[in-house]
């Protein structure tokens, strides 16, 4: 399966299903993959330049307040899930597990920087590529690591959002790592847009 890590804000048991986490207990663990799917669906949305629908603005919070309490995981998923985009709602069908439908999600993000794609288009080779993408993750992931230092941050809609953001970037960078071999397929692979 391709590469994810997930910071131990969401962790999967051996059949691929949410399940707790060295952070957090189940219930919170299934609210955070919830929120975690709508940071994808929101990014596919973005890259599209579509809207984000209202219910990811208004409804969502009382959905996932809801789960972490300990309501019915499978019924707020559908509920979520029914509210993102097509291309979403056919991955989950076509997933085996919670986990591979994240991971088939992974698969289609995009990093939009503007210095990260310059950075890309006049690099020399597929090391000096390979060598751009991992200092931009690791950037990313010392961002996250500083921003789970302190719990509070979760509790801040503007550091949650960001922090998701971020382990979503870093996932699509570190697996695009093993697609980029020659300058040539560089800027496709990393599927970078401005």
């Amino acid at each position: 399966m391709a590469f994810m890590y997930l910071f131990d804000l969401v962790d999967f048991n051996e059949d691929g299903e949410v399940c707790a986490s060295k952070l957090f207990d189940e219930n919170h663990t299934k609210a955070n993959y919830l929120y975690l799917v709508s940071k994808y669906n929101q990014k596919f949305l973005d890259m599209q330049g579509l809207k984000v629908p209202e219910f990811f603005k208004n409804e969502l919070a009382g959905i996932l307040a809801g789960v972490e309490m300990g309501d019915d995981f499978e019924k707020a998923k559908k509920i979520v899930i029914s509210n993102c985009l097509p291309k979403v709602k056919m991955m989950e069908r076509e997933s085996d597990s919670d986990k591979e439908f994240i991971a088939s999600m992974n698969e289609f993000v995009s990093y939009d920087d503007k210095k990260f794609k310059k950075d890309i288009e006049t690099a020399t080779n597929g090391k000096h590529n390979e060598y751009i993408i991992t200092a931009t993750s690791g950037q990313i992931l010392d961002s996250v690591f500083k921003n789970l230092q302190n719990p509070e941050n979760l509790n801040d809609k503007i550091l949650k959002s960001k922090i998701y953001k971020d382990v979503i970037s870093y996932n699509g960078l570190m697996a695009s790592i093993e697609k980029v071999g020659t300058k040539d397929n560089a800027v496709s692979d990393v599927k970078v847009i401005a």
